[in-house]
């Protein structure tokens, strides 16, 4: 069996001290020239850089729109903005970003409307799953939240409040 020197000669495992190819067991066993590495399961592989404004969407950014302007949705730090929702980015496509208008009804002040943007399209089998309404308040009341689909990128949501009886 031939002895390594070097990490480079050992594919994905690294050289030990003693000059045999094994599994890495942190970052720093794998090699970091000519490009930096990581472990991963074990084994040491290229690590993606997480460049902000280049389109593409990594695990340390919530968006990507392919610019580091603010005011768009997706911050100079590719973070969502309060007030957008951006849709559509992955490892090798950018985000699309739009602003979400919310009006309360004139009629029903337990009503209210919510427009994402043409840039976003609501499924209506995942409305459930992706609306999530937070209350801030003191009193202690029950509320119970319905969701209904208006057109593609509309949603009508009616909050009902009710006392809760603590017996």
């Amino acid at each position: 069996m031939n002895k390594c020197t070097e990490s480079s000669q050992c594919g994905t495992k690294f050289c030990s001290p003693q000059g045999s190819c094994v599994d890495c067991l942190s970052d720093n066993d794998c090699p970091q020239s000519p490009q930096q590495q990581v472990c991963v399961n074990n084994s040491c592989s290229l690590k993606i850089l997480d460049i902000c404004g280049d389109g593409k969407r990594t695990s340390e950014e919530t968006c990507d729109d392919g610019n580091i302007l603010d005011n768009d949705g997706c911050s100079f730090d590719c973070h969502v903005e309060a007030g957008y929702i951006c849709t559509g980015g992955g490892p090798e496509s950018k985000d699309t970003c739009g602003k979400i208008v919310i009006t309360q009804s004139n009629t029903n002040p337990e009503e209210f409307i919510i427009d994402f943007g043409p840039s976003w399209v609501v499924n209506p089998e995942e409305v459930t799953n992706q609306v999530q309404v937070t209350f801030t308040q003191t009193n202690p009341q029950h509320f119970e939240v319905s969701c209904k689909v208006l057109s593609s990128h509309v949603l009508k949501i009616v909050i009902t409040a009710s006392i809760r009886t603590i017996l």
